[in-house]
This record gives structure tokens, sequence and C-alpha cells, in this order.
């Protein structure tokens, strides 16, 4: 029951994603489609309602999982998620503001519009997931896109925090241990620096990745009805928006995964072969209208990455110190200023060790799993012994925690598995705790050490978009005393008249 309804929910979400990248790809401004998706969201899930009685009682415990999520999250998270905006950095405004000009406009669009727009229209086609999903979330609860992205965060990590419950619970765990899991990708790790350095693409790419591999798991053990293979498709087609980049490195590690299906298939029968050729065509003929834009993007990309310097580098140069073994994990001394700790270098020896009894507790997925962590360990290795790039090994070990963090708590249910069910249960619950204590007190005493986390929150800022009426549409200077007070002042106007007083100087818009 709980696995269907992980499922359910994955789908729905995958499909929302999906559904909104479509509309930004092909030009349709979101103000246009947002309530057609949602009431053609809202259809099929009452008619599941109707055929499955017992939906409404699955989907009740789904949401108090959820909200259990974002209570965590706003009890021990970052400072974000207690009315600060989530990062300080660049990327996360041009997120916003990507996401206000799809939601306007005919993708492409440029002249005669505000200047955020204009600023927005350059950068607008190079992915749509979070915009996408910002500009919907604006829409539906009449948000600015800047106050919905704790929504779109929460969002994301909700969903995320099911999907390494399904796969930690697929691959062998207890439904307790695997809940872990879970929360571990939600607290810990590397999520809460995704968020800060506004890596927003690659926290909604993994929050639909651990759902992604369980239904790979799943097909190999018996789920094959056309429904399960085309919301395999639409997760898979919704992976490949949302980060196309991500989406192949994350191929290349999972080969082994692919290999395991592709000899499945060919032993299987002839039915389970077509379905699955079926899925590529459909996944390919999905991601048509957006592969022009992504092999403009990717060439820009490539060309950077020729020059002096490298896209994201020196944001976690901890990773290539003599911190790199505490770093690995996140725990604050990825960035400078923190000293290497016995207790980071023994959680990070003990989390490495629980993957070891993790993989070789599985079965069929064994060979599978502990291949695919050697890709990752090796592409790991080229990133930063080899190019040295620090951005780049962050980036492989962040969206390779799909394997091993339910390896780690795999592992944790491989220790005790030969216990009676009830030492077992209580074991292991302990087990869960005692390890999330030490990652948070770890967490808690690196807390100050992440130099992108912002100490200041936009609402005062959102009296700048009533100026107009104040003024009565004349044009008013505003006086920004940094970056981040120039970036809000110029992104929360609109399109009313206005100048800014920055270094000495006037900018009219």
């Amino acid at each position: 029951m709980l696995l269907k309804s992980c499922l359910i929910v994955n789908a729905l979400f995958s499909s929302l994603v999906l559904a909104l990248c479509v509309s930004a790809t092909v030009g349709l401004p979101l103000c246009h489609v947002s309530w057609w998706i949602l009431v053609g969201f809202a259809i099929p899930t009452v008619v599941a309602n109707r055929k499955h009685f017992r939906l409404r009682l699955r989907l009740r415990s789904i949401m108090a999982i959820m909200v259990a999520n974002v209570a965590i999250v706003f009890t021990v998270g970052p400072n974000s998620f207690r009315g600060f905006f989530p990062s300080r950095t660049i990327d996360t405004w041009v997120y916003a503001s990507i996401g206000q000009y799809l939601t306007d406009y005919v993708q492409g669009s440029q002249l005669g519009l505000p200047a955020i727009d204009q600023f927005s229209s350059f950068y607008s086609e190079t992915r749509f997931g979070t915009p996408s999903l910002l500009g919907f979330l604006s829409v539906v609860f009449h948000l600015n896109t800047a106050s919905a992205l704790l929504l779109m965060i929460l969002i994301s990590l909700a969903n995320g925090l099911l999907g390494f419950w399904l796969l930690t619970s697929l691959l062998g765990a207890g439904d307790l241990i695997a809940l872990g899991s879970g929360v571990f990708f939600v607290l810990f790790g590397w999520t809460s620096d995704a968020i800060k350095i506004g890596n927003l693409d690659n926290l909604l790419f993994l929050s639909l990745s651990g759902t992604f591999v369980a239904r790979m798991i799943l097909i190999v053990r018996g789920c094959r009805s056309w429904q399960a293979l085309a919301a395999f498709t639409i997760n898979l087609a919704a992976l490949f928006y949302c980060y196309p980049e991500g989406f192949v490195l994350t191929s290349v590690i999972m080969i082994p995964f692919t290999i395991r299906i592709g000899l499945f298939a060919w032993r299987a029968d002839r039915q389970l072969r077509r379905g699955l050729i079926a899925v590529v065509a459909a996944t390919l003929a999905l991601a048509a209208p957006y592969l022009p834009t992504w092999i403009a993007f990717l060439s820009i990309q490539l060309s950077g990455m020729n020059a002096v310097s490298r896209a994201g580098g020196e944001l976690f140069p901890g990773l290539l110190s003599w911190n790199f073994l505490p770093a690995l994990l996140g725990l604050g001394q990825e960035f400078p200023g923190t000293a290497m700790s016995l207790q980071s270098v023994i959680l990070v020896v003990g989390a490495a060790i629980l993957c070891v009894p993790g993989v070789l507790s599985l079965r069929s997925w064994r060979i599978a799993v502990g291949s695919a962590l050697s890709i990752a360990l090796g592409l790991g290795v080229l990133q930063g012994v080899y190019l040295r790039y620090d951005y780049g090994l962050y980036k492989i070990i962040f969206l390779s925690s799909v394997l091993w963090i339910p390896a780690i708590f795999v592992g944790v249910h491989g220790l005790i598995r030969n216990l009676e069910a009830n030492k077992r249960f209580v074991v292991g619950a302990a087990s869960c705790v005692f390890l999330q204590s030490c990652f948070l007190l770890e967490k808690f005493e690196n807390r100050g050490a992440n130099p992108y986390e912002t100490k200041k929150k936009i609402k005062p800022y959102e009296q700048i978009q009533y100026l107009g009426r104040i003024t009565r549409e004349q044009p008013v200077v505003l006086d920004c005393k940094n970056d981040f007070e120039y970036r809000w002042g110029l992104f929360l106007p609109g399109d009313s008249p206005l100048g800014f007083w920055s270094i000495g100087a006037i900018w009219k818009d």
C-alpha cells in the first residue's frame, strides 16, 4: 500500500514537471496553461479515488510524512527555511527571474519588456525545470516567483524523501531504516549546500531520481503493466528536462542498472522487450522539443569549460585540501575556515564502511549497485585528482547520492537483519537515531561555515512592488547599497519606471 502511494505521488509530480517544461519549451506562457494543467491532474486523481476507494487512506499516510518532513526542515534546517532568502548567489535570483519571464511571456520575447524580463530573456533558453515549477506555483498561489522558492524547495525535499524511502525499502531495508535514508537526504549530505549555492535544478533532479531507480528495480520484479511503463517514461523524460547534463552523467553511473534490465528483458518475454523499446521511443518523442535548446546551451557550457576559469570553480576548496575526507559528505569542511576533526573523519569512514555490508547484503542487485558505485568513484577521482575541479567532484558526489545514501542504510539493516523481529526494530531505530544525531551534531558545529548563506529577507523589499501606485507611474530612483539590493530592486517593481543609484552613477530603466 505504501509503495503504491509513493509511486502515485511521484507519478503526479513527474507529470506536473514534464507538462510545465514542455509548455515552456514550446512557448506557452505559464499564466495561460497552469490552471489547465492543474485541472488536468485533478481529473485522473478523482478517477483513481473512485476506482480505488482506499486511495484516500494511502494518501493520508503520505501527507503525514510530508508534514513531518516540513516540520523537520523548519525545526533544524538552515536559515533559508526561517524566512531568509535561500541563497546569496545570483543563480537563485536568476531562477526566480526566469520563472517570472516564462510565466508572463512567450518564449523568445525581448522587445518592449521591463528591464528584468529583458535580462531573463537572454537566460531563459537554458533549463526549464525549476523556473517552470516556480511559475506554476506563483500562478496557483498568487505569489511572486521569489516567494514561491521556499514552497518549491519544500515540495522537492518531500518528494525526494519519499523517493529515497521507497528505493531503500526495495533494496531490502525495513520501513523505519528506509525512512532514515529519506531524512538523511533532506537534512544532511550535500542538500543544504545545493540550496545555498543555488543548484536548484540539481535538487529537483535528485528528488525524482530515487523513485526512478526504484521503478527500474520494480520492472525486474515483474511490475510491467502499461501504467507502470508509462509512469517510468514520464519520470525519465522529467529527469531530462530538469537537468539534462546531470541526466547524461547519471546515465553513465547507472550503466550497470541499464545492462541488468537489458539482460533481464532479453531473457524475459517479447512483450517486455517491446515495452522497453516503446519507453525509449516515447521518451525521445517527449524530449524532442527541448533537444535544440539543450544542444545550443550545452555548446555554450562546453566552450566555457575551455576558459581559464571553470564554472563553479573554488566553491568547495575543502574537497581539494587535506580536509577532503570529511568534506566528501558535506559536513562543513568543504568550505574554507573549518578544521578537520576526529569525529568528522570517523563519521565519513563509518559511512563508507556501512556501504560494504549494504552492497553485500543485496541479492540480485549486488553487482549492479557495486559497479555503479565504482563508476561514481572513478569519475570522482577523475574530477578531484586529475582535473582538480572541486565543483565537478561535488556534482559527482551529489548526483550519486541516490546510490550511496541508500547503501549506508541498507548496510545498517544488513548488520542487524539476523536479530529477532522485536530486537531488530529497536536496534534499527536506535542505530538510525544515533547515526543521524552524529551527523546533526557535526553539521551544528560547522553551521557558520557556509559563506553563501544569506542573512537577509526579501520581504522588506517587496514594498517596491507598490511604488508605482504611490508615484502614479512617475520615475523613481532607488539607492542600492549592494548587489543584493540591486537585484531585488530590479526584480520586484516589474514594469514600473525605476532608476538605480549605484556607485555614484544613475542607471535608468
